[in-house]
Order: structure tokens, then C-alpha cells, then sequence
């Protein structure tokens, strides 16, 4: 068990993809490295038994307080998946690439 905040992709051609950024301190002592965002893809094909996939992964310095996830509209060609930032506990914000996240790279 984990807490997180969660975000749904704006992006219509991708409407089953979610963000989340963990928010708990389930990794306090050696393996405390901050939060972790994580990108989903939702399967609704079978309604008795909806199911993820992770796409990426990457981790930050900090833990999740927040998460948005943006379209980039005037820079969809650039960032086809959008942006999604994460502003952690210690106070900045992170920014990441939801299209090259998907694809693994973090």
C-alpha cells in the first residue's frame, strides 16, 4: 500500500492513462529516495476486473504534494502527451515529459 495523488491524461487520444506521484513515507531509513511517479495505462475492456499497466516510472528528489498533467496545446507537436508537473513536499516543482515517460525513458 502506497499513498499517492492521481491525475487523468487530458489528452483525448490517450483518455485511459493516469499519473501518480506517491506521497507516503514508506521508504523512510536507507531506501528513503523521495517520491516516485508513476505513468498507468487503464485496461476497461473487462469490467470485472479492471487492471493497470505501468508504462514509466521515474523518481524525485521528494515526495508528491500535488500533481497536474497539461495537453501543451500550442506545443502538442513537441510534447504530444502533454506535461505532467509535480509540486513536492519540500517545495519545488518538478516537471516531466508524459510522452517519453510512456516510451521508459525517465
Amino acid at each position: 500500500d502506497k499513498g499517492a495523488v492521481l491525475e487523468w491524461s487530458p489528452i483525448a487520444k490517450c483518455p485511459n492513462l493516469v499519473a501518480l506521484g506517491t506521497k507516503d513515507s514508506a521508504g523512510v531509513g536507507f531506501d528513503d529516495f523521495g517520491g516516485e511517479l508513476e505513468l498507468h495505462l487503464l485496461d476497461f475492456s473487462n469490467s470485472n476486473s479492471l487492471s493497470s499497466t505501468v508504462l514509466g516510472k521515474a523518481r524525485a528528489n521528494s515526495r508528491f504534494s500535488s500533481i497536474a498533467w497539461s495537453q501543451m496545446a500550442i506545443h502538442s507537436g513537441e510534447f504530444p502527451y502533454g506535461l505532467i508537473a509535480g509540486g513536492m513536499v519540500d517545495g519545488n516543482i518538478h516537471v516531466w515529459d508524459a510522452s517519453r515517460l510512456a516510451a521508459g525513458d525517465s
